[in-house]
């Protein structure tokens, strides 16, 4: 078993030491450059469409039981830090892949919220609760959080 996690273990830190040698030796070709940010912007475009398409699953299905409300807050949590951190090095391209990302997520907490399968909602005097009460509710854990 120890055979096993020390290969594994080996195994990861040759990939990150060939991936950072790999980058030391091409940082100043313009090309590797341009294929990196072109890279970037692409991961950034499928994260965002990631959540586009929880969204339209959302929408096509007219609830959002089985998506995970604290999934969502922790993503918008990280897209906040990540356009935070872009904006302080001001790198464009960041920024945009970013930016766009954290509209997504937001976009999808606000589906969730739209389409959430509230107890009463089938009753002629539902009322949806406000979004602050949703977004704390989220926020509580399962075992002690009540049923909206």
């Amino acid at each position: 078993m120890k055979n096993k996690h020390l290969k594994i273990i080996l195994s990861v830190l040759v990939l990150f030491a060939s991936i950072y040698w790999s980058v030391e030796l091409l940082r100043n070709n313009l090309f590797f450059k341009n294929i990196i940010q072109f890279m970037v912007i692409w991961a950034g475009i499928a994260d965002a469409y990631k959540y586009s398409r929880l969204r339209q699953k959302i929408v096509r299905v007219k609830s959002s039981r089985s998506v995970s409300r604290m999934f969502s807050i922790i993503a918008i949590v990280c897209d906040i830090i990540f356009v935070i951190y872009t904006l302080m090095i001001k790198d464009p391209f960041l920024i945009f892949v970013r930016s766009i990302a954290l509209y997504t997520t937001i976009d999808l907490f606000m589906h969730i919220y739209l389409y959430y399968p509230f107890k009463t909602r089938k009753l002629k005097n539902f009322k949806r609760p406000s979004f602050l009460i949703f977004l704390l509710n989220s926020l509580e854990p399962n075992s002690t959080r009540k049923r909206l």
